[in-house]
């Protein structure tokens, strides 16, 4: 009886015994063409899975960003030439006050030769350098832009004078709060560090925290914690002088009128400065 044939699918084998693919007479051409297509793009998919995940080096950590007081502490480390600026009130404009006091201690902890320069809010310039003191291990220049009676936006205003560009400022401290309204602190603060940003990139920030005052003093406090909480989410150094005065508990024997320090106030703020200098300067193996 005549052998049937049926439409299935007929295997195609070599005459060789070994193992050899088999293909499918009747198999689809573009499917054929789809699976090898497929398998390409899986290997070229994991090819580099595997190369991340086992041979690839980690890649390194960019080195940290030095900050204000860093910046300052490294430059005062060395025997270059430094410059930093403050900007400010009242708290600061004097000779016996805490940008003064920090000039004298950096010329003698450093052997530096230290000069300042003194703003006069009244005729918008500054008063020819004046000597601290005489050293050996470089020189250090201060701008101190310390106006009294001024709040931020007068900072901003006279900026360009106030940090003139023709001399590279490594650091600039903002010590503002007395003169500002307490719900007046982040949007001054925010244009000022936009213009100094602008004026002198090189430039770091640093924000002083000022002390506390008696009538009354919790608006004082509310516009420097203000000023505190703005740094923090920026990652801006702070010289907390406020939590310096706090900490002595009745902190009145340290004011000579209502917000002003006396001489023992300035020695406290100064002292805040100065820790935090010490705290950041270079260990050996940094420089």
């Amino acid at each position: 009886m005549p052998s049937q044939t049926t439409d299935s699918p007929v295997a195609e084998t070599s005459a060789d015994p070994s193992p050899r693919t088999i293909r499918i007479h009747n198999e689809p051409r573009f499917v054929r063409r789809r699976i090898t297509i497929a398998a390409i793009a899986l290997v070229a998919i994991l090819v580099p899975v595997l190369f991340l995940t086992t041979g690839a080096p980690e890649p390194k950590a960019a080195p940290p960003v030095p900050d204000a007081v860093e910046t300052l502490a490294a430059s005062l480390a060395n025997d270059r030439t430094t410059t930093f600026a403050v900007v400010g009130d009242s708290t600061g404009d004097n000779v016996g006050e805490w940008v003064y006091m920090i000039a004298v201690w950096i010329g003698t902890t450093y052997d530096k030769s230290v000069t300042i320069q003194t703003w006069d809010s009244v005729a918008g310039y500054y008063h020819p350098a004046q000597s601290m003191t005489e050293g050996k291990s470089g020189s250090v220049m201060i701008f101190n832009g310390s106006a009294p009676g001024r709040d931020m936006q007068y900072s901003t205003e006279y900026l360009a004078a106030l940090l003139p560009s023709s001399r590279e400022i490594g650091s600039v401290f903002v010590s503002h709060a007395h003169n500002q309204a307490p719900k007046d602190i982040k949007g001054p603060l925010t244009v000022l560090a936009n213009a100094i940003a602008e004026l002198h990139p090189e430039s770091k920030l640093g924000v002083v925290l000022q002390n506390p005052d008696n009538l009354p003093d919790v608006l004082q406090r509310e516009r420097v914690e203000s000023m505190r909480a703005w740094a923090e989410r920026r990652g801006i150094p702070t010289i907390d002088v406020l939590d310096a005065f706090l900490a002595t508990g009745d902190f009145s024997p340290l004011l000579a009128d209502r917000l002003h320090p006396n001489e023992a106030g300035y020695e406290v703020w100064a002292s805040v400065f100065e820790d935090a200098l010490v705290d950041a300067a270079p260990r050996p193996a940094d420089q």
